[in-house]
């Protein structure tokens, strides 16, 4: 929020003939490109980031390798080139998600928040001082008809999580306990 930037990633990119080997993008709130660059050191399938502003932290979750990185920048203060120090890992199948589409970090409690595609559930993780997993509790999106869920936020303000679902094309508002607050309908998207 200080820097007043977007950081992005695109976890397909790969794929396109185009590929110059970015998959990171940091944008200004205009919408211009302020510098770019790569996870392939470490994570194929970069499908989330959340960014932890006090300690300069970057979370990145990988779907293919079911991990979440835990990254600081180098010594140029930018995310995605060869300084990047991966500080630490943590195997989200480890704990039953086998599809982490998207983390977010809860700067209140510490914790981060993970959405499971495939599962339709969010794990939230809660780690020790030496940023290994302490504890793990879930909650199930999918019985509010959530089919695949994409994306997740934690809300500092209101001290809830949003979970975008592709197939109900639904964002879903809950508690920290995964109770049901509001639903946002996306059916005007395509």
């Amino acid at each position: 929020p200080s820097t007043r930037r977007l950081l992005f990633s695109d976890c397909n990119v790969d794929e396109l003939p185009s590929f110059e080997g970015v998959d990171l993008w940091q944008v200004s709130t205009s919408g211009s490109v302020q510098a770019t660059g790569s996870t392939r050191r470490y994570s194929h399938e970069p499908t989330g980031l959340s960014y932890d502003e006090r300690t300069s932290t970057l979370y990145v979750s990988d779907d293919d390798k079911k991990r979440i990185f835990v990254l600081r920048a180098g010594e140029d203060g930018k995310f995605g080139n060869s300084d990047d120090d991966v500080a630490s890992s943590f195997s989200t199948s480890a704990f039953g998600s086998d599809d982490p589409e998207d983390v977010t970090y809860d700067p209140d409690d510490g914790d981060l928040f993970i959405v499971d595609g495939v599962g339709a559930e969010v794990y939230r993780v809660s780690r020790a001082a030496d940023g290994s997993v302490r504890q793990v509790t879930h909650f199930d999106v999918g019985r509010y008809g959530a089919g695949d869920p994409e994306g997740i936020v934690y809300d500092t303000g209101r001290r809830t999580v949003f979970v975008m679902d592709y197939r109900s094309k639904k964002i879903y508002e809950l508690d920290l306990s995964g109770n049901l607050i509001t639903t946002i309908s996306l059916s005007a998207t395509k």
